[in-house]
């Protein structure tokens, strides 16, 4: 008797449940982090990808960053200093992700997050959707501080003064 019920329905009702879930916003637990490394003449040496796990959901603090650069700013005992750090957040949510799969190249920029900054500041990350949680990341590029690549503008000129005896002096007359 129960061979003979009909289940189909249930399994309809489950699968369209699991492709709703793919689409539900979740919090950002989880980032990739990019590291790039560059030489003096801007060629990438090499590209670390680390899966950091946030302290807060959605939000990187200064501190992280600066742990993460401080962690990772030697690769073939060369040392390297921060050249720039980008962040890219999906913010589709679950009611424009059919406007968005729609949508011309022009307006895709509306639904994407990507800034850049040379400075080290706290990133606040917008809850994605399930589907795309791991396209969300952040890329830091490196930069070689080696002294023998290329001109440095940080030289210190040195200036030797050297008092002469042999000086006249001009005698006011009153």
């Amino acid at each position: 008797m129960i061979e003979d019920l009909d289940t189909t329905w249930i399994n309809e009702i489950e699968k369209k449940h699991s492709q709703l879930e793919l689409l539900e916003l979740v919090d950002i637990e989880t980032i990739k982090i990019d590291i790039l490394y560059t030489s003096a003449n801007n060629n990438i040496e090499c590209i670390k990808t680390i899966d950091y796990c946030l302290n807060k959901p959605n939000f990187v603090s200064k501190e992280e960053i600066i742990s993460i650069i401080k962690d990772n700013n030697t690769y073939k005992d060369n040392s390297y200093i921060l050249g720039s750090i980008l962040h890219y957040n999906v913010t589709i949510n679950n009611d424009n992700v059919e406007s968005f799969v729609n949508s011309e190249h022009e307006h895709i920029s509306s639904f994407n997050k990507f800034s850049s900054s040379s400075m080290i500041n706290d990133i606040i990350l917008e809850p994605s959707i399930h589907i795309l949680y791991d396209i969300n990341s952040i890329v830091i590029f490196m930069k070689s501080s080696s002294k023998h690549h290329g001109n440095s503008n940080n030289t210190t000129r040195r200036v030797f003064y050297k008092p002469s005896s042999n000086k006249k002096h001009t005698r006011k007359r009153t």
